[in-house]
């Protein structure tokens, strides 16, 4: 009787435990979006709003969402080198472009881009300073890292992962542990309620992208498909039953000439096993020395310098954007951990 109720009590307490909250950043998406939305200028002529876009948007989701642990992964070279071989027209229609503040900022492209590259190295200054796990990943794609964080180097059951990016290719990783945070919309897309958003279940979404395409990627889709389309033709994508590439060619041929997207697929089946392998963030595609690489790294973190980061605020003069500089670090970054594996092996 006496254990019986030793046991109950425990397995309540388990129940109270707070669950840790991961935040996974898509470095690169959150720093051009900050300078697209942000055009801060300090006294001295310097841009700052990239940086201070980012250090905001950022700071805001570990508020909103009670994160204990912050990893930020920002795009290295030769990332896309994988899906060109597979695809050379791979986010082919990428060009180097003004900001929509640049006739009032920039005289010229050359202009803003060197502007760009000085707030991203600052950028790095502080993250050195704070208590992130930095990750660069060469010769992969931030997507890959960032998927490899969350579902592959993050093994506890009792851990949330919310991923921050507006590319929509992370909402096929949504699952009763992993979150997609879109800070352009202010949404949270959770196991919960993405039914309800996107009008299909997370597990189908990689299909329903392979038929529509990603026009960011320079993917194309099939011809004529839509939702209202696919509802019609593939009704049950839009269930709750997990499906795969092979039943929608499947369902193709089972009823070929009753609409024109049928046909279409059959006329070009390999569009849709090509799209899968470009869109698909599954690690399978990770070799081993890269998994190693990124463990390497995601065993390391900053510790939190608070002094050092109110001198970088004052340096830059942003402490305008970044008010009352001090009860933001504290609100913020004071409770993020900046334990690495070594440090709680050895505390």
């Amino acid at each position: 009787m006496i254990k019986k109720k030793y046991l109950d009590i425990l397995n309540n307490l388990s129940k109270t435990l707070p669950v840790n909250k991961s935040l996974v950043v898509d470095g690169t998406n959150t720093f051009i979006r900050g300078a697209a939305v942000n055009s801060s200028v300090n006294e001295h002529g310097v841009h700052t709003g990239a940086m201070t876009g980012f250090l905001l948007s950022i700071g805001f989701a570990i508020k909103r969402f009670n994160i204990n642990k912050v990893y930020i992964v920002f795009d290295g070279k030769g990332g896309s080198v994988r899906r060109k071989e597979m695809y050379p027209e791979y986010k082919a229609n990428r060009k180097a472009k003004t900001s929509p503040y640049q006739p009032r900022l920039f005289s010229t492209i050359k202009h803003e881009q060197e502007a760009l590259k000085y707030q991203m190295k600052r950028l790095i200054e502080y993250l050195m300073y704070l208590p992130v796990t930095l990750v660069i990943a060469d010769y992969i794609e931030a997507d890959d890292a960032m998927t490899y964080i969350a579902t592959g180097h993050i093994k506890d059951k009792n851990e949330h992962v919310y991923i921050m990016s507006t590319d929509q290719d992370f909402l096929q990783l949504v699952n009763e542990n992993i979150s997609i945070w879109s800070p352009t919309k202010k949404q949270l897309y959770t196991y919960q309620n993405f039914h309800e958003e996107i009008e299909i279940h997370p597990w189908n979404y990689i299909n329903y992208k392979v038929l529509k395409g990603d026009g960011s990627d320079n993917i194309s889709g099939i011809k004529g498909f839509g939702t209202k389309t696919g509802k019609k033709t593939f009704p049950f994508l839009f269930e709750e039953k997990q499906i795969y590439v092979s039943d929608i060619i499947n369902h193709a041929v089972k009823n070929k000439g009753k609409f024109k997207v049928y046909d279409t697929i059959l006329e070009d089946e390999n569009k849709l096993e090509l799209n899968y392998n470009l869109m698909n963030l599954d690690n399978i595609y990770l070799k081993k020395h890269t998994k190693l690489i990124l463990d390497n790294a995601l065993s390391k973190s900053y510790k939190f310098n608070k002094l050092q980061i109110l001198k970088f605020i004052l340096e830059d003069q942003i402490n305008s954007a970044i008010k009352d500089p001090e009860k933001w670090l504290y609100e913020v970054w004071s409770k993020v951990s900046w334990r690495t594996k070594q440090d709680e092996q050895t505390k």
